[in-house]
C-alpha cells in the first residue's frame, strides 16, 4: 500500500507544481474501541444462526435436495471463521510465553 502512495505521489508531482499531501488514516489494521464489541456481537449472532441451521439440517434426510450454493456458503463461513479464530488465538499470545501444564494424572 505504502508503494501506491509513493508511485501515485511521484506521479502527481509530474503534473503539479504544488506538494501533494497525503494523510494515511489506517495501514489496515483497525484500532477502533468499536471493533470488539462489534465481532463479539456478530459472533453470538453467527453461533445462533448455526445452531438454528444445524438444527434444521439434523432433521433433513439425507437424501432430501440442497443446492450446492448453501453447502459451499456454509463451508466458507465455517472457514472464514476458523481462520479469524485463530489469528485472534495468536494474537493474545504474541510475546507472551506459553506455558503447557501437566495434567495432574500424568
Amino acid at each position: 500500500m505504502a508503494k501506491t502512495f509513493i508511485v501515485l505521489a511521484e506521479k502527481y508531482n509530474l503534473v503539479s507544481e504544488a506538494p501533494l499531501e497525503v494523510e494515511v488514516i489506517s495501514s489496515g489494521e483497525h484500532k477502533s474501541t468499536h471493533n470488539v464489541k462489534m465481532a463479539r456481537t456478530k459472533a453470538l449472532q453467527a453461533a445462533e444462526v448455526a445452531a438454528e441451521l444445524y438444527e434444521l439440517l439434523e432433521n433433513m434426510r439425507e437424501d432430501e435436495p440442497l443446492h450446492a450454493w448453501k453447502v459451499t456458503n456454509v463451508t466458507q463461513s465455517a472457514d472464514m471463521l476458523q481462520d479469524v479464530l485463530a489469528s485472534v488465538k495468536a494474537d493474545l499470545i504474541d510475546g507472551q510465553e506459553v506455558v503447557q501444564i501437566k495434567d495432574e494424572e500424568d
